[in-house]
């Protein structure tokens, strides 16, 4: 027996493969936020039984990679695979652009307060911004133990 099913399913979504999806709940109402390979994020308001495209975020190069949203539901933030994070309202089209920095980054998300953005990468690093801003923070990377 199954163990879940398909509640609804949006076709078309995006024109290339979905690499990410994320949850996002400002004033009660329910937002998907997905990232694609075709460069694209796109912000949709869930319903019982169906999904509505609000916008699209676009600005993107060599797919979106990773997305999130903050706590509160009211930003959401996206990575491609040339390392600029976009950081965008979920209600609205503006958006903007952090350079994610030299490293492959292949993960973004918000801090539980929402004020940092950390992004993950393959070699062993972690950077931390400023949402506010978009400065650089931190970054956070692994010593090598001294035999």
């Amino acid at each position: 027996a199954a163990m879940y099913s398909v509640k609804y399913r949006q076709e078309n979504a995006h024109d290339e493969s979905i690499w990410s999806v994320a949850w996002a709940k400002p004033d009660r109402t329910d937002f998907l936020v997905t990232g694609s390979l075709d460069d694209r994020v796109k912000v949709w308001r869930w319903s019982v039984d169906h999904c509505e495209l609000l916008h699209t975020l676009e600005g993107h190069h060599l797919g979106v990679i990773s997305v999130d949203t903050s706590r509160d539901g009211t930003l959401a933030a996206s990575l491609d695979g040339r390392t600029d994070s976009n950081l965008g309202p979920t209600e609205r089209k503006q958006a903007r652009f952090i350079d994610a920095g030299s490293v492959d980054a292949w993960t973004v998300s918000f801090s539980p307060d929402g004020k940092l953005l950390a992004t993950g990468s393959n070699v062993a690093r972690v950077n931390l911004f400023e949402v506010s801003s978009g400065n650089k923070v931190t970054t956070l990377t692994q010593r090598a133990s001294s035999a």
